[in-house]
C-alpha cells in the first residue's frame, strides 16, 4: 500500500481559499453579466453582437470552471476530515 505524506491544515486553507475566490468570482461574474444585458439596451449593432457571443462562451466556460472548483474544494474537505479522524484514532 503506497503512503502519501498530506498537510491537514494547508488542505483546509486552501479549500477555504477556493470558497472565498469562487464566490468572490461568481459575485463578479453575475455583476458582468447584468452590465452585459443592460448594455445590449444601448449598443446592439454587429460589433456588440460579436462581442456578446464571446461574452457568453467565456461566461459559461467560467461557470464550468467554478462548478468544478466547488467539487474540488468538497473534496479537500472530506480529505481533511479523513485525516483528522485516522489522526484521532
Amino acid at each position: 500500500m503506497s503512503q502519501s505524506s498530506v498537510d491537514l491544515v494547508a488542505m483546509r486553507e486552501f479549500a477555504s481559499f477556493l470558497a472565498r475566490r469562487s464566490k468572490e468570482i461568481g459575485e463578479r461574474s453575475s455583476m458582468a453579466k447584468r452590465s452585459v444585458q443592460e448594455l445590449s439596451v444601448f449598443w446592439s449593432d454587429a460589433k456588440f453582437r460579436e462581442f456578446n457571443e464571446i461574452f457568453k462562451a467565456v461566461s459559461d466556460d467560467l461557470d464550468v470552471f467554478l462548478e468544478v472548483t466547488e467539487k474540488y474544494r468538497k473534496y479537500l474537505n472530506e480529505k481533511v476530515m479523513l485525516g483528522e479522524k485516522f489522526l484521532r484514532r
